[in-house]
């Protein structure tokens, strides 16, 4: 058997490029894989893992038994979709909304049309009406109203999720698929992980106290005035405090315009490759990652983090919420959420047995959870039990305590 992986891969500024990169060594542990990605992107090397140019499935396609497309909800995945358009497949949703990447391949290149024929086919009238009105100006784009997720579903033979939450809208969105739920892997920190202070020395932010990181791609779903906003009241009481950002700043960022907050104390590192971006966590003090609102999402930033040992303050939303409450704490979404975040920033500031016992939670939560190894077995036996048209080998065994449903 013999299998076709089609994703980004590093080094594409995505997190599911990342996570393709980890997920691929330990796959083809269980089935021969290869990697297929378009043929003028430049390609990190994979162990034990080859990768093909892919121009089209003309010469391809009966090489396969089987092709696995992973989906986020960005441009980088158009041509995947366009892929699994021709040739149906077990398809990984990273995001249960796809509207963002919709929107990119039809209304960013001028295509309005086949914006609204995508939004009718998936939500009838009443989502052409919203889709219609955002179009006129009357309302912002109906991005997590309307999921568009009908098309994908037409062309799936499978669909694996990260999280119940995903679970649910995937099944609301698409009632006839095979849905199954594998956790998103996590990284437990090696032996030789330096401590907090040498990766603090390492990235000369050693007088940092504390030192709250922000990691990922800042998008305004990532509710960055809210963070900053908690973070001028946490200076107040710890005046070394140090925020740093750890994605790509948004244009509409203007520190002038948040006069409590110092720009000294508030550093944007930009994007970063893999090492770099686990020194920023591991020298955290406390990470914060918040979400509102959500595409159903799984945070690789947060299970890197929770791997780590790094007390982390979430959003008590989609995935988040099914965090257990003792390996990190949580934040409502509302009108107290700023100030929650605040209170949660000081606690966890002042409060070192608080944090050390969060930090311990944390790794025992990831390493019991989101494991590699088990989680690349898992899809190895949904990829076998598509491609031998069996029920048994994919059902309930494969899922996480917390699953909802089988095939």
């Amino acid at each position: 058997m013999r299998v076709a992986h089609l994703s980004p891969l590093p080094p594409a500024p995505s997190g599911v490029a990342d996570y393709c990169a980890e997920l691929l060594p330990a796959l083809a542990r269980h089935v021969a894989v290869e990697a297929l990605a378009p043929p003028d992107a430049a390609v990190e090397p994979l162990p034990g893992v080859p990768v093909r140019p892919f121009i089209g499935w003309d010469g391809l396609w009966s090489r396969y038994d089987l092709a696995v497309y992973h989906l986020g909800n960005h441009r980088l995945h158009a041509w995947v979709y366009e892929a699994l358009r021709i040739r149906p497949g077990l398809v990984v949703l990273h995001d249960a909304v796809l509207h963002h990447l919709f929107a990119a391949m039809t209304l960013d290149a001028g295509r309005s049309g086949a914006y609204l024929r995508e939004v009718r086919h998936a939500h009838g009238p009443a989502g052409l009406a919203l889709a219609r009105a955002a179009l006129a100006g009357e309302r912002a784009l109906p991005a997590y109203e309307l999921p568009l997720l009908r098309r994908v579903g037409d062309s799936a033979l499978g669909v694996v999720v990260h999280s119940r939450y995903a679970s649910r809208a995937v099944r609301a969105a698409m009632p006839e698929a095979r849905v199954w739920q594998v956790p998103h892997h996590g990284r437990v920190a090696p032996a030789d992980e330096p401590t907090r202070q040498a990766a603090k020395a390492t990235l000369g932010l050693a007088d940092a106290a504390p030192l709250v990181v922000a990691p990922g791609l800042v998008t305004p779903a990532k509710r960055l005035p809210v963070l900053l906003s908690a973070f001028a009241a946490l200076r107040r009481r710890f005046p070394r405090a140090l925020l740093t950002v750890v994605g790509e700043p948004p244009a509409w960022y203007n520190p002038s315009a948040l006069p409590d907050v110092p720009p000294e104390t508030v550093r944007f590192a930009g994007r970063v490759d893999l090492p770099v971006f686990g020194a920023y966590l591991a020298a955290a003090d406390i990470c914060v990652v918040l979400r509102g609102p959500t595409a159903g999402e799984t945070s690789g930033s947060v299970l890197r983090a929770l791997g780590l040992g790094r007390a982390c303050i979430v959003s008590n939303v989609g995935w988040f919420a099914e965090l257990p409450d003792g390996c990190c704490a949580k934040v409502d979404p509302g009108a107290a959420e700023e100030t929650l975040l605040a209170a949660y920033l000081e606690r966890l500031a002042a409060d070192d047995v608080l944090r050390t016992a969060l930090e311990r939670h944390a790794v025992a939560y990831a390493a019991a959870e989101h494991d590699l190894a088990r989680c690349a077995a898992r899809y190895a036996a949904i990829i076998n039990a598509l491609v031998d048209g069996s029920e048994t080998n994919a059902g309930e065994s494969l899922a996480s305590p917390s699953h909802v449903g089988g095939a």
